[in-house]
Formats: C-alpha cells, sequence, structure tokens
C-alpha cells in the first residue's frame, strides 16, 4: 500500500497477466493500449493507493478519502499522454482550453506509464504543475522529464 504523494516515482510489475487462451505477449500488447488498460488501472489503483477512490465520474476519476481532491488517470503511451478532458479527446472532438485550463487548475492527475507493460511506472502531479511544463499533450520524447521525482 502506498500513500499518495506527488511528484514521487512510484514503480509497480503486474504479474500472472492471462485472458482466456490469448497468449501472454498478445495480452501484454494489448494493455500497452491506454484505452484497453485504462479500465483495469483504475481498479488497480485503488489497490495500491487505498485513500483513492475510484467513482468514475465526469471529470474525474478518483476522490481522496481524506482530502476530497479529486484525480484523473491518464496513460502515458507510445503516442505520449494527453491530459485534456477525456470529453474533449478523440476523432472529431476538439479542446475547449478555457474549459481544460480551467479543469486542471483544480484536478490532480494519476499519470501512468504502461510502454514497459507489465512493469507500470505512476507519478501523480497536480495539474496546475502539468500546465507550466505541457499544453495538454507530452509526447513520448518528454517520457523521462514527466516519469522523475522531484
Amino acid at each position: 500500500m502506498n500513500k499518495v504523494q506527488p511528484n514521487k516515482l512510484y514503480n509497480f510489475k503486474i504479474d500472472n497477466i492471462r485472458f482466456g487462451t490469448l497468449s501472454r505477449s498478445i495480452v501484454l500488447d494489448l494493455f500497452k493500449d491506454g484505452r484497453v488498460i485504462s479500465h483495469f488501472l483504475e481498479r488497480q489503483i485503488e489497490e495500491w493507493f487505498p485513500e483513492l477512490r475510484f467513482v468514475d465520474e465526469r471529470g474525474y476519476d478518483f476522490i481522496n478519502i481524506h482530502s476530497g481532491e479529486l484525480y484523473d488517470q491518464k496513460s502515458f503511451t507510445k503516442n505520449g499522454l494527453n491530459y485534456a478532458p477525456s470529453n474533449m479527446i478523440g476523432s472529431g472532438r476538439k479542446i475547449n482550453y478555457e474549459d481544460a485550463y480551467n479543469h486542471a487548475k483544480k484536478i490532480n492527475y494519476i499519470c501512468t506509464d504502461v510502454t514497459n507493460f507489465p512493469e507500470v511506472n505512476i507519478i501523480i502531479k497536480q495539474g496546475r504543475d502539468l500546465l507550466k511544463e505541457f499544453n495538454f499533450s507530452i509526447p513520448f520524447k518528454h517520457k523521462d522529464k514527466l516519469f522523475h521525482a522531484v
């Protein structure tokens, strides 16, 4: 069990990955896709960080049961990480920057690096800190800049 601390790098390894008769390599490859792994990670994060409760609300995924702070889980993949609100990400959608900035100033992000799955690195960032360094999109080449402890 871990205590939620901003800017601390957490490292996890998930063992015993299986799904039906699919080979381990197929399952591992699928879990490197943020759209696939996010639902599983949301539930696993609650196990790793007991003070976080998964709530799956519009604009955030977790609430800290002690402080009331809100958290949104975002996956860093081979395409980097996009931390705009989910309803502004995807084909045919556009970022409303004013709304996105206001949202990011009030929320924390659980950034999960799944590029080396089954190894998962996590760093928790305050939205206002991410805004100082990145404009809602963090390219793969800045992975080390994001996933380092302060």
